[in-house]
């Protein structure tokens, strides 16, 4: 079999590069023979020993449809596994087309829908914040029915937050299917090692907060929240991942706003604000040194978080908002899930974790066992049996989605 993804790749900074990187590597170690090429937007550069091969292949301005078919027609895949992004493919008739013409292609065609949105929605997601008007001038769920019915199959990373969101807007049930986000598992790291590594002391209770800086991070009631613990937890510091990926005016204003936000309440010992991306290969050295992973974003899209995984992974304990994002959670713990807008509920949650050591050791534990629950090997066995599923099938000349029957949730 040869798959072929559709992705941003490495050195992007983009959480569809990483998933596509820790799915086609666990595919490739569970079936040596499977044969995977990344078509991948540009630039991109190979890993040092990867299990598949990278292409260069097409640019997300311009006509990027000519430029995917061409490449599909030349390597000639089985399936064309698109990982579907609006801030990578845009919010306009160019996807449509690429799966329309697709259509004359042997391969079947996959999409996963890594961000979804309603008629509601006001954040866009990964997309740079320039699309936000797209979301009011286009008609989104219409735009996202029309991808369900010239894909072969959707896929979706959460249930009741994404998939249901779908079938509610006319996606036929049996062709979008819910596999987890997958998870990277690693050994329990040596935590004192892992925050001298980032200049705290062995003994410290550290709070990460990780991802890009924008808006939607909600840092101001993250530092808020953080003072009122400090009053219980003196020792306690905040390492807060400040790397602005769009440089948006509204968004440096933002960051400023913050960085005084510390200084006026006397945390600048305290806070470790950084102005960089963290490479891809110091993520898990950066998660290590947190007592408490936290994500306490205020958006509204129907998406899951790829930072969370990587937390989860590490058996860290995490707290989360409670808005769809974050959904899967609650098979961990509805204890971790807070309001996004409410100080005080964050501050006593962060404050028992840090001293309520059984109450914590109890959130690590659920947080493995659902770790192993998503871990990739276990993901790419399920990707692997929908691939098999999907080549079984014969396709009819024309409205493909007909004969497709069948299909578990």
């Amino acid at each position: 079999m040869h798959v072929c993804f559709l992705s941003t790749y490495f050195p992007q900074p983009c959480g569809i590069a990483s998933y596509t990187h820790y799915l086609a590597e666990a595919l490739c170690s569970l079936d040596p023979s499977l044969h995977v090429t990344l078509l991948a937007e540009k630039p991109a550069q190979p890993q040092p020993n990867a299990l598949y091969h990278i292409w260069n292949a097409f640019t997300s301005e311009g006509n990027y449809p000519a430029a995917v078919i061409a490449h599909v027609e030349a390597i000639d895949p089985d399936i064309v596994h698109i990982q579907h992004e609006y801030g990578i493919f845009g919010i306009d008739d160019r996807f449509h087309r690429l799966l329309a013409q697709l259509r004359d292609c042997r391969a079947h065609t996959i999409v996963t829908l890594h961000t979804v949105h309603t008629r509601l929605s006001f954040h866009p997601g990964c997309a740079q914040p320039h699309m936000r008007h797209l979301l009011r001038t286009v008609d989104i769920e219409e735009y996202q029915r029309r991808i369900g019915d010239l894909a072969d199959l959707i896929i979706v990373h959460q249930e009741s937050s994404i998939r249901q969101v779908l079938l509610r807007q006319g996606l036929s049930p049996k062709g979008v299917v819910m596999v987890p986000h997958g998870t990277r598992v690693l050994q329990p790291p040596v935590v004192p090692e892992a925050k001298r590594a980032l200049g705290f002391a062995p003994e410290t209770p550290v709070i990460v907060a990780f991802g890009y800086f924008e808006r939607s991070k909600n840092l101001l009631v993250l530092i808020e929240a953080f003072r009122r613990v400090k009053a219980h937890v003196p020792s306690a510091k905040l390492w807060l991942g400040g790397y602005v990926r769009f440089l948006a005016p509204r968004t440096l204003a933002y960051r400023e706003q913050c960085l005084r936000l510390i200084e006026a309440h006397g945390l600048s010992d305290d806070v470790v604000f950084t102005d960089r991306m963290t490479p891809e290969e110091q993520v898990p050295q950066v998660l290590a040194a947190a007592d408490v992973a936290c994500f306490v974003y205020n958006e509204d899209t129907h998406s899951s978080s790829g930072a969370l995984h990587l937390a989860m992974g590490q058996g860290k304990a995490v707290v989360a908002s409670r808005i769809p994002k974050f959904q899967e959670l609650a098979e961990v713990s509805d204890e971790i899930l807070v309001n996004p807008r409410s100080v005080g509920e964050l501050s006593r949650l962060l404050k028992r974790l840090l001293l309520d050591e059984p109450f914590r050791r109890s959130i690590e534990q659920r947080v493995r066992l659902y770790a192993q629950h998503t871990a990739w090997p276990s993901v790419a066995r399920t990707q692997r049996a929908i691939y098999d599923r999907l080549i079984s099938l014969q396709r009819p000349a024309t409205s493909r989605n007909q004969n497709y029957t069948g299909w578990s949730r």
